[in-house]
């Protein structure tokens, strides 16, 4: 007969909740200030709007790659389609609002815009 052997308590695999370590305590890998200050940072970082006199924002088509294919999503088939369905419903918006964008980028287009309006307004409901 062989005698057990004991393990050490620093190789012992099972853990107490006495034992996890707590945000806050001396013991725990990040302090509570420190886990905050990164949550915070986070949370700035992601509600920031992107500098947008020296950086564009990205074409149509690389959107809807992003959402399709989902890198940064989860290996789940069902999260993936729901960024897919999303991004479907988005897109038209964001390039009706991207095309005024490039017609308010000019005087030009702007006052031919204006015009067009004007038109299809006395055409549908004369004014003068």
């Amino acid at each position: 007969m062989s005698t057990p052997t004991v393990k050490p308590a620093s190789e012992n695999t099972t853990t107490s909740p006495q034992d996890k370590p707590v945000i806050g305590a001396e013991t725990a890998p990040v302090s509570l200030g420190e886990h905050t200050r990164t949550w915070a940072h986070g949370m700035r970082r992601h509600w920031t709007p992107p500098d947008l006199w020296e950086h564009g924002r990205p074409a149509l088509k690389d959107t809807w790659l992003w959402a399709r294919y989902g890198q940064h999503l989860p290996d789940d088939e069902q999260v993936r389609l729901g960024s897919r369905v999303t991004a479907g419903i988005r897109l038209p918006f964001r390039a009706l609002l991207l095309y005024l964008d490039w017609v308010f980028e000019r005087d030009s287009r702007l006052v031919a815009a204006l015009v067009l309006v004007f038109v299809v307004v006395q055409a549908i409901h004369p004014i003068f």
